[in-house]
C-alpha cells in the first residue's frame, strides 16, 4: 500500500515538473516571438503611416485669449482680486501665456477721451497692483496695441508699459516693436499692431512685413498678434475685406494675417471683436482671427456669444520650431465679467462651425475635446 502510494506521488510529481517545464518553454518562445515582432515607438510610423509623438522630445507652449478689461474695484474689491482664480490652472499650463490688455494700468484719472460724448465713450482703467494679480496667476505678457491703449493719454500708456515690466510681464506693442522672450532655450520674437494711434500700424503693409522680417532674423519662432476686426455680436464672421467699425478702419484682417506669414511669422494670433472667430491654416501657419473676451470684472457685455471664449494652448517642437499640437479650453464669462471652465465645450463648437463657414479646406478642425485634429500627420496630436 505504501509502495503504490509513493509511486502516486512520483507521478504527480513529474507530471506537475513537466507541465512547469512546458509552460516556462512555452513562455519564453511567446516572448521570443514579441520581441522579433516589435517595432519601435520612434519607428513605427514607418509602417504605420503615422507620425510619431516622440514624447521624450523637448517642447515650447504658447497660450493666448483675447481681451482683458481692467475691472472696477469698487464694486467689490475682494472679488475682483479673484477674477482670474477659475481660470489660473489653465493659463498657469502655457510655458508662454499672452492676453491682450484692453485698457490702461494708471493711477492717470484725466480722461479727454469721452468728453466729446461720454455716454458713447468706454475708457478703461485699472491700478498698477493689477499687473501683480494677472503676473500671479499665470499671465506671462500682455499686448497692448488696441483701441484703449490711449485711453488716458501718453502718462496712461506709458505707466502701463513700465508697470507690466516692473511685474515681469512683457508688453508686446509698445516701443521697440519688436520684444524677444527666451522660454526652454527658445527665442521668441513677439509683435502686435492694431490700426489705432500709438500702435504698430496693421495698415501699413510695409511695415508689418518689414518687421517681421526683421523678428525672423532674431528668433527661432515669431508670433504676432493683432487687434483688429469690428466689434458685436454679429460679428463672429471673418470677411474678406476692410472692416470698419462707428465710421473707424478697423483693418483687413485676413490680407494683415496673410502679409505677416508671407514676411516669415509662424503664428498669428488675434482679437478686437469680443467675439470668438474662425481658425484656418495659410501656408501650413495657424492664425486665430478673434479669441473673443477673456476677462473684464464689470467691465464686459457678457450676453449670448460675448459670454463664449476660449483659452488656446499651442505646442512647438523646442528644436525643430514646428507647430505640433495644441487645443483649445472652452471658458464663458459670468454677468460679471469672471471667466469658468466651460464643460460643455461651446468654444470648441462654436469655432468649428465659424471656420468651416469662413475657410473651406483650410479651416482649423477640432476634436470634441478641443484638440486640434492635424490632419497631415494622421493623428490627433493631444497634448
Amino acid at each position: 500500500m505504501k509502495r503504490r502510494t509513493i509511486y502516486i506521488l512520483c507521478g504527480v510529481l513529474l507530471l506537475v515538473t513537466g507541465v512547469f517545464l512546458f509552460s516556462v518553454t512555452f513562455a519564453e518562445q511567446e516572448l521570443l516571438e514579441r520581441k522579433n515582432n516589435f517595432v519601435p515607438k520612434a519607428l513605427s510610423y514607418l509602417f504605420s503611416g503615422s507620425k510619431p509623438l516622440e514624447q521624450a522630445r523637448p517642447t515650447f507652449r504658447i497660450g493666448w485669449s483675447g481681451d482683458l478689461v481692467p475691472g472696477d474695484h469698487l464694486q467689490n474689491p475682494l472679488e475682483h482680486a479673484l477674477i482670474l482664480k477659475n481660470v489660473q490652472h489653465l493659463i498657469s499650463m502655457p510655458d508662454l501665456m499672452v492676453v491682450n490688455l484692453e485698457g490702461v494700468l494708471t493711477r492717470e484719472t484725466n480722461n479727454s477721451k469721452c468728453e466729446r460724448d461720454p455716454v458713447m465713450c468706454y475708457a478703461f482703467r485699472g491700478e498698477p497692483e493689477d499687473a501683480l494679480l494677472y503676473a500671479e496667476h499665470g499671465i506671462d505678457a500682455m499686448t497692448v496695441a488696441n483701441n484703449h491703449t490711449n485711453d488716458f493719454g501718453d502718462i496712461g500708456r506709458m505707466d502701463t508699459v513700465e508697470t507690466l515690466s516692473y511685474y515681469d510681464i512683457t508688453p508686446i506693442g509698445a516701443y521697440p516693436e519688436v520684444s524677444y522672450i527666451l522660454k526652454n532655450n527658445v527665442r521668441i520674437g513677439l509683435l502686435a499692431f492694431s490700426p489705432h494711434r500709438n500702435s504698430p500700424n496693421m495698415n501699413d503693409k510695409h511695415l508689418v512685413s518689414e518687421l517681421v522680417k526683421q523678428a525672423n532674423d532674431n528668433a527661432d519662432i515669431v508670433v504676432v498678434f493683432f487687434h483688429g476686426g469690428a466689434e458685436g455680436l454679429s460679428k463672429a464672421s471673418t470677411p474678406l475685406d476692410t472692416e470698419y467699425y462707428l465710421g473707424e478702419d478697423r483693418g483687413n484682417v485676413r490680407e494683415f494675417a496673410y502679409n505677416a506669414i508671407n514676411a516669415g511669422a509662424d503664428l498669428v494670433l488675434g482679437a478686437g471683436p469680443h467675439v470668438l472667430r474662425g481658425m484656418e491654416f495659410y501656408q501650413g501657419k495657424l492664425i486665430a482671427y478673434s479669441f473673443g473676451n477673456f476677462a473684464g470684472y464689470g467691465s464686459l457685455k457678457t450676453t449670448d456669444n460675448l459670454g463664449i471664449s476660449g483659452i488656446l494652448d499651442l505646442t512647438f517642437d523646442a528644436e525643430s520650431h514646428e507647430l505640433i499640437g495644441g487645443r483649445i479650453h472652452s471658458i464663458y464669462l459670468n454677468e460679471k465679467g469672471i471667466p469658468f471652465f466651460d464643460d460643455q465645450g461651446r468654444a470648441v463648437d462654436l469655432i468649428n462651425r465659424l471656420s468651416e463657414q469662413d475657410f473651406n479646406e483650410n479651416a482649423v478642425k477640432l476634436d470634441p475635446s478641443g484638440a486640434i485634429i492635424f490632419e497631415k500627420y494622421d493623428v490627433i496630436l493631444n497634448r
